[in-house]
């Protein structure tokens, strides 16, 4: 059974934000969003960094049965089931709550495991990533989660100063979208700095094309034959997701 790389990406992992800001308890939502949007800009740094290809790009002989033009790893989707999912089921199931549901989060982080698991061996069977790609991006979300596992009561409590409706708390948020503004700053001059140096091999568009049809036609259509280096910077915008949470929607905390 091989899991389809696109339900774990940072578009789905937006959705699920929504969803769970809007059915659920707000303020873990947006603690939940505030962390995993800053572990994915931190991530997709280390993928400007690394420049790994995917291994599609590499051996025109891969078929790939998904398309994604971003540098290969640390890998989103292992980032993403070691910490994210993680994280919501120890919030949701085991801290904030009345009544800890320990049975059912050890039953939920099991699955969390065995989806992981196949999804390791999904991204390696589609040609996506490579095996230290899934073990970077495994290894950094464990050691977030550990880290906002340390700090989860001082993370809590900014996260209430600054998003519910209180005169001190707008002095918050423009903290919040200060730092935000400076951290994408700092990622705007890295990636100007290394377009003007950085050649992307012709070899990585030519293989990457001539695959399915429809890696064909996105490459052209959306990525605008550009793979690796401008595809990943985009990425870095998710950084302001939590700034649109507390500044657009504050009074449903």
């Amino acid at each position: 059974m091989m899991i389809p790389q696109h339900i774990l990406t940072p578009e789905v992992t937006i959705a699920v934000f929504f969803f769970l800001y809007l059915v659920s308890d707000s303020l873990i939502a947006f603690k939940s969003a505030l962390l995993t949007c800053y572990g994915l800009f931190i991530l997709t740094i280390l993928k400007m960094l690394y420049k790994d290809a995917r291994p599609y790009w590499i051996d025109g002989q891969i078929s790939a049965t998904e398309c994604f033009f971003d540098f290969s790893g640390p890998s989103y989707q292992m980032f993403l089931l070691s910490f994210f999912y993680n994280y919501l089921i120890i919030m949701y199931c085991m801290k904030y709550t009345e009544r800890p549901k320990k049975v059912l989060g050890r039953v939920l982080l099991l699955l969390v495991f065995l989806f992981a698991a196949v999804d390791f061996f999904s991204g390696l069977y589609t040609g996506q990533v490579y095996i230290y790609s899934n073990i970077a991006g495994g290894i950094y979300g464990l050691i977030f989660l550990v880290i906002a596992m340390n700090f989860d009561l001082e993370i809590h409590k900014m996260c209430e100063k600054t998003g519910f409706v209180l005169a001190s708390s707008r002095r918050n948020k423009f903290y919040l979208l200060f730092v935000s503004m400076a951290l994408f700053a700092v990622s705007l001059m890295y990636y100007t700095s290394e377009r003007d140096s950085w050649t992307m091999p012709q070899s990585w568009i030519i293989n990457a094309s001539i695959g399915q049809l429809n890696c064909r036609v996105a490459l052209i259509e959306h990525a605008n034959n550009r793979l690796g280096l401008d595809q990943s910077f985009m990425y870095t915008s998710i950084i302001f997701f939590p700034c649109g949470m507390v500044f657009g929607t504050s009074y449903s905390l």
